[in-house]
C-alpha cells in the first residue's frame, strides 16, 4: 500500500524548472502506525491523457477493507506540494 503512495509522489513531482522532492516519514507509537508522504508539485502540470486516476480511490477502498474503522487518511493539496498522512491502529 505504501508503494502506491510513493509511486504517485514520484510520478507527479517531476519538474524541469525547479528541484523536486519526495519525503517519507514512518513512526509507530502507542500501537498506531503513522505514515506521511510529502512531494513537490511541478510549476507546469503535465498534460492529462485521461487514462488512470484510480490509484487513490483504490487505496482508500483497500484501507476500508483491511482496516475498517481503524484508520485515518488526510490529504493536503496545495499549489506547491501534496501531502498524504495515514494512521492505522495496530
Amino acid at each position: 500500500m505504501f508503494i502506491s503512495f510513493v509511486e504517485n509522489a514520484v510520478k507527479h513531482n517531476n519538474d524541469s524548472a525547479k528541484s523536486s522532492f519526495v519525503n517519507l516519514f514512518f513512526e509507530v507509537s502507542n500501537n498506531e502506525l503513522f505514515f506521511k508522504c510529502i512531494n513537490s508539485k511541478p510549476v507546469l502540470k503535465a498534460v492529462n491523457s485521461g487514462i488512470g486516476g484510480l490509484g487513490l480511490v483504490n487505496i482508500k477502498r483497500r484501507l476500508e477493507l483491511l482496516f475498517p474503522l481503524s484508520h485515518g487518511i488526510k490529504i493536503e493539496d496545495s499549489q506547491e506540494r501534496y501531502c498524504i498522512t495515514l494512521s492505522i491502529k495496530l
